[in-house]
């Protein structure tokens, strides 16, 4: 466990963010690529799941620097697997997406 597992990581810090987004979206490929049909492979599913929670974690309760950080998070938020789920709240999930269309296209 890094230092930066802990629940308080410095604000201002979208280095750590971006980092931890790359980590997740590493995570995620590798859960997708585990068979998961039996309890036996879901049991070894189970460290990976942990893993991205906790990096998942931190992205949500570290504070953004700039609009950088701020994309990273909203990324997250609207994300189809790990994100807000859009069966619950349809329209704020659409309304989360265009808000980051707008951030991520000032960013290029």
């Amino acid at each position: 466990m890094s230092a930066r597992d802990g629940v308080h990581v410095a604000a201002g810090d979208d280095e750590s963010l971006l980092e931890d987004e790359r980590e997740v979206r590493r995570l995620l490929a590798v859960f997708k690529s585990m068979p998961g049909e039996t309890v036996e492979q879901e049991r070894k599913r189970e460290p990976v799941t942990r893993r991205s929670m906790r990096v998942e974690r931190r992205i949500k309760r570290t504070p953004p620097a700039s609009l950088v950080g701020v994309a990273v998070k909203l990324r997250l938020l609207a994300d189809h697997d790990c994100g807000l789920d859009e069966l619950g709240h349809p329209d704020e999930v659409v309304s989360l997406r265009q808000c980051l269309k707008v951030i991520e296209s000032m960013l290029r």
